[in-house]
């Protein structure tokens, strides 16, 4: 039995440094370490995944040297955190990229963006509507970085810096983090101390309102700034800011108080308060002149125009799709909606947990018990469960041991859900398997061009290994699925999966969303779009490696 020390050192202060040191070593990985890239090029901070290898090595020095943890018990407690993130985290962003890739491909996504973009074309209130109020939709369903990634990649799209666009988001999301991913910290927090589920969340729900109605003028007096704009500029909107701010915490304040809505309060914060700012924008006020990216304004001082560009002007627009097309469009996203709500309410976990009931199993792995119903296994973690003692004065005298038990809900995770929400997209798009997992390139394109990134309209699927034709004209592929390779890489390369999103809706112009110039296009697109991703083109210097690098 491993007893917890909390003064290993004999010293508060200092056993209080030594236990930081973990966290120290991450954050300076993440964002201080120096090193060159291949062109001998200086950078601060290395790769997430490498900068966490190197805090997962330093918590076990100080667990088993400085806390005298048994090394068996740190693996597996290790092991017991990675399984529960992947089951809690890891599968939610999986299906949501599924499904976010699969809108790309079939288009819906370009019309999803476009019907919030018409809202406004004044820049500081598509911050508002994108990674404010939509954004907070995503985190609600997905979380875990998923409202940067997506929300991130629509703004990117209409001619937003990849950092910027990432750095909004992520104040954008302040909020609405604790009800993320159906509600995953307020659960979590209910499991670990054992109190009521509502109860935390309504008390979350009274203190986070007020933070959700400063928000929208923090978001916006940030990208003014920004964009070299004036304070003046940026409190310009504040009637928009403060309708999507106070809808917002309303609902907000209501919904997580709820027994039915609690764990879903994102999502309808998000929602009402995307339809309380369209119509508040739509019928009831509008400022008078567009605030503009610092290019698009120095575009437009070049050719002698005024870049105070009314914001109103039906002659620069027209909104293409009609409102069938934009239901349709909207649609994996309500299924999502619908799923996660689903997935919430606690009598459907319930139901599900219990679903295949009647088949018991019960053996054991690695030494330990490994039990339970083919819907909810349990597996008692080896050399953890109920062999660590919590001690006073954390706990009073003779408390039970902790215990380290990892139930495999598969069929009641949120991740489930948002799966089978991504599933059912795919009928509603009508995309065939094929097109879900591998996009075609036009049979005009070399064999090559789809083998870069950017190259073309081919989106390749990490899950896939293809294999060209030599034959000019007839483009054949052998389809190669390896269930190990493609689940790695598909872990490995969510972000290079994204980058591939987000340059099918980068290369709109941003004319297109009534900005105030209109690049000229190449008629060779294959070239263009690869001069694009290695940062040659000027009409759009993104680097691909930018946005991979920030999420």
């Amino acid at each position: 039995m491993y007893q917890q020390s909390y003064d290993p050192m004999g010293n508060v202060f200092l056993s209080t440094v030594v236990a930081a040191i973990p966290i120290a070593v991450l954050l300076y990985f993440i964002a201080l370490h120096a090193h060159r890239d291949k062109q001998g090029v200086k950078h601060l901070g290395i790769s997430a995944p490498y900068a966490a290898f190197y805090g997962v090595i330093a918590a076990f020095l100080v667990s088993c040297l400085a806390f005298k943890m048994p090394l068996a018990s740190a693996v597996s407690a290790f092991a017991l955190g990675t399984l529960s993130g992947f089951l809690g985290i890891i599968w939610i962003v999986l299906a949501a990229m599924f499904l976010y890739t699969m809108s790309v491909v079939s288009g819906k996504f370009e019309v999803v963006k476009e019907s919030i973009v018409h809202i406004s074309f004044d820049r500081r209130l598509q911050c508002v509507l994108i990674a404010f109020s939509f954004g907070a939709i995503i985190e609600g369903t997905s979380g875990f970085g998923t409202p940067v990634a997506i929300a991130g990649a629509v703004m990117v799209g209409l001619g937003f810096k990849p950092f910027q666009s990432a750095v909004l988001n992520l104040l954008a999301n302040t909020a609405p983090v604790a009800w993320g991913a159906i509600g995953t910290p307020i659960v979590t927090l209910a499991a670990v101390s054992g109190l009521d589920e509502v109860t935390l969340s309504a008390m979350a729900g009274r203190q986070l309102p007020w933070v959700s109605i400063l928000v929208p003028f923090w978001l916006v007096a940030t990208f003014v700034k920004m964009e070299g704009g004036t304070w003046k500029e940026a409190f310009e909107v504040w009637p928009a800011a403060l309708c999507a701010g106070v809808s917002f915490a309303l609902m907000q304040f209501y919904a997580s108080g709820t027994n039915e809505f609690h764990l879903m309060t994102d999502v309808v914060a998000g929602v009402f308060s995307v339809i309380c700012t369209a119509l508040f924008l739509r019928f009831v006020w509008h400022p008078k002149t567009r605030f503009l990216l610092r290019a698009e304004r120095e575009a437009l001082a070049k050719a002698g125009k005024n870049t105070a560009t009314a914001t109103v002007d039906g002659t620069t627009w027209k909104y293409k799709y009609s409102f069938k097309e934009t239901a349709y469009a909207w649609l994996p996203w309500v299924i999502l909606i619908i799923c996660c709500a689903l997935w919430g309410m606690p009598e459907f976990k319930k139901y599900l947990n219990g679903l295949f009931s009647g088949i018991t199993f019960a053996t054991t792995l690695f030494g330990s018990n490994f039990a339970g119903t083919l819907s909810l296994p349990v597996w008692d973690m080896p050399s953890l469960h109920n062999l660590v003692q919590r001690m006073p004065p954390v706990v009073p005298p003779g408390a039970k041991p902790e215990a380290a038990r990892f139930a495999i809900n598969w069929l009641s995770a949120a991740g489930t859900g948002v799966f089978v929400a991504a599933l059912l997209s795919g009928l509603v798009l009508r995309q065939p398997v094929e097109g879900i997992l591998y996009r075609h390139c036009p049979p005009h394109e070399d064999s090559g061009s789809c083998h870069r990134p950017g190259a073309g309209s081919g989106v390749p699927h990490p899950l896939l290994r293809h294999r060209r034709g030599a034959r000019p004209g007839f483009h054949r592929r052998r389809l190669h699925v390896s269930i190990l390779c493609g689940v790695s890489g598909l872990v490995g390369r969510l972000s290079h999966r994204l980058r591939h999103g987000v340059q099918r809706s980068v290369w709109q112009p941003a004319a297109n969303h009534g900005s105030a110039v209109a690049p000229e296009r190449d008629f060779d697109r294959g070239n263009q779009l690869d001069r694009w991703c290695h940062g040659q083109d000027d009409r759009c210097p993104v680097h691909h490696g930018r946005l991979c690098r920030m999420l």
